[in-house]
Parts: structure tokens; sequence; C-alpha cells
């Protein structure tokens, strides 16, 4: 059967393999949109750009009926990315040295695992998970200072998670097309 079309001029392969692609593909925009939801509405980024602490403005409004969702939007983000990785996992499997463009795989692989683990901390480190940690410890971790240090950086985070998140973006758009 041969391939036609807008699918064929940006995936190569079996239709099935085009389908999965465009799959990986839709999923990944998925995790990408959500993620940009949970970022801006991150009181730690807004801070920065001073959206939330304005005097009844109506961008302070805005930012908060928005941050009001934030943990909804962490929700959507798990949900996306835990299917965006089984579909990929599962298509590609583990990288393999010597097949076509296997150094884009790789890197998109073993930049996963970078997101996946910065994504740990960034949400370790997050306010909304501090009600969570209250259930398991005496005092809210905030009164912690080895916390207190760790939270400070979770705008920094932020922006270390996205370099490692482009990285990824590269690698697997690359991959995705060449093969």
């Amino acid at each position: 059967m041969a391939n036609t079309g807008l699918m064929s001029a940006i995936f190569q392969g079996s239709p099935s393999d085009i389908y999965i692609h465009w799959l990986i593909l839709s999923l990944g925009i998925m995790v990408f949109a959500s993620g940009m939801l949970v970022l801006f509405s991150c009181r730690a980024v807004t801070g920065m750009l001073n959206l939330y602490k304005t005097d009844n403005s109506a961008v302070s409004r805005f930012y908060r009926a928005y941050y009001k969702y934030h943990s909804t939007y962490w929700s959507v983000f798990w949900f996306a990315l835990t299917l965006h990785l089984l579909t990929a996992f599962f298509h590609l499997g583990l990288p393999v040295n010597g097949v076509p463009y296997s150094f884009f795989q790789q890197g998109s692989f073993y930049t996963s695992i970078g997101n996946f683990v910065l994504l740990g901390v960034v949400l370790s480190s997050c306010r909304s998970v501090v009600n969570l940690f209250k259930v398991f410890l005496p005092k809210s971790p905030l009164e912690y200072p080895g916390y207190q240090k760790f939270y400070k950086y979770h705008s920094i985070l932020w922006w270390l998670l996205g370099i490692f998140v482009a990285s990824h973006i590269i690698f697997g758009v690359i991959h995705a097309v060449n093969t």
C-alpha cells in the first residue's frame, strides 16, 4: 500500500507505524500543552512575572481563577504523560545501536528519563505537594530549614526541566521524521 498525503510527507513506514507516530506526537503535544498550564499556574514562576501580587487588577483576578485549577492541570499532565510514555515505549522499546537515527532515539530516551527525574524534583518542591507532605510529617515541610532551601530553587528547577524538555522534543521529532 503506497503512502500518500500529509502523513507520508511527515512520517515514513507502514500505515500502523505512521498512526503510532501521530499518536505519540499528539500525546506529546498534549503533554506539552498541559505542562504549560502547570508552568504558568505555578506561583514561583508567575511571581517572577508579578501576576499574583497585583492589587485587585484584572490580571490578578484572572490569575487567581486560573491558579485555582493548578492541581487539575497536574492531573491532566500526568495522564497525558503516562499515555505518551507507554505508547512510545511499547512502539519503540529500548534504544538500540545500529538502527537508523539511533543517536536521536537514544537522545529522546535519555532526556525522557532526565525529564521524569526532574519532574519529580519539581513536583516535590511544589507548594501543592506541601499539603500532601503534612499528612506524613508532624509539621509543614516549609518549617524545615533544609526544605526551605530546596523550595527556594523551585523556579530554577523549572528552567532546568525546560531545557531537558526542549532537548527531548528536538531528539524525538528528528527521530520520528526520519524513521
